[in-house]
């Protein structure tokens, strides 16, 4: 960790950050964590760093001394202060549009089709563009296709969005602060409703909040499917035999798909 500190040319004590995924650490003034995919990361990097944001704050990738934004596995953002809070569902909500709308005009990468991770793979189940993993356990598979059996067709322009606001919108007074951003190319329409589910299922926003949007009940059915399909595939592809994971997760989400129905 020490060469990593001084190749960016950070300085202090190492504190680790709780959430996430538990691997991030803080010292000073920055943000460090592994990072898995090198290229990804470094496509995020430079695509956020000329972005001027008003009225809300972005962790983007520092470089290193090097020019590098990965140096032996490891990337940095800024720590920017702000605190997770639980409701507020109307300024993440206007957050996620803010930041959808800076993202609108970057395009989808020639490479993006070759960059791989649990998540991408998920959000490609969801969306019908790719299938289960093979060693879905049988159950999990029934549960997922008869969940998918209220899908209809929607057509909806894609473009760059964060794709897990739920857990990395912070607020620094009434600044949004957006971390840890999970690039998808996407209907904007669907990062606001997964910001929408994922808060209901894992940090008890009512739910009424489903209704808060403008869009239709059709898109917004369609578009919660989707939302609740692509964290259930998650789960399979990181416990891919374990039915009782997806149920658990299912249970997180049944609120939503019986109002729905």
């Amino acid at each position: 960790m020490k060469e990593i500190l001084e190749v960016f040319g950070i300085y202090g004590k190492i504190v680790r950050l709780n959430g996430g995924q538990g691997r991030s650490v803080r010292v000073g003034d920055f943000v460090i964590k592994p990072i898995d995919e090198v290229n990804k990361y470094n496509w995020i990097g430079s695509v956020l760093a000329p972005i001027s944001t008003s009225g809300l704050s972005i962790a983007k990738p520092l470089k290193s001394k090097n020019g590098n934004f990965v140096e032996n596995g490891y990337g940095v953002t800024k720590y920017i202060e702000g605190e997770f809070s639980q409701g507020n569902i109307k300024e993440k909500i206007k957050a996620c549009q803010a930041l959808s709308h800076l993202l609108q005009s970057i395009k989808q990468p020639e490479q993006w089709t070759h960059w791989h991770s649990p998540w991408q793979r998920a959000n490609q189940v969801a969306w019908e563009e790719a299938d289960l993993p093979d060693n879905t356990n049988l159950h999990s598979v029934k549960l997922i296709k008869s969940i998918k059996t209220g899908y209809q067709p929607i057509h909806l322009p894609k473009q760059l969005v964060h794709s897990d606001l739920a857990g990395n919108i912070l607020f620094n007074g009434s600044t949004p602060v957006i971390i840890d951003f999970s690039p998808e190319f996407r209907p904007k329409a669907y990062a606001e409703i997964l910001l929408i589910t994922d808060s209901i299922a894992w940090h008890q926003e009512e739910l009424k909040s489903l209704w808060i949007t403008q869009y239709s009940k059709f898109l917004l059915t369609q578009l919660a499917l989707r939302a609740i399909i692509f964290r259930l595939t998650v789960t399979v592809i990181f416990n891919p035999d374990n039915h009782d994971s997806v149920l658990k997760e299912l249970k997180n989400f049944e609120p939503i798909l019986n109002i729905l129905k």
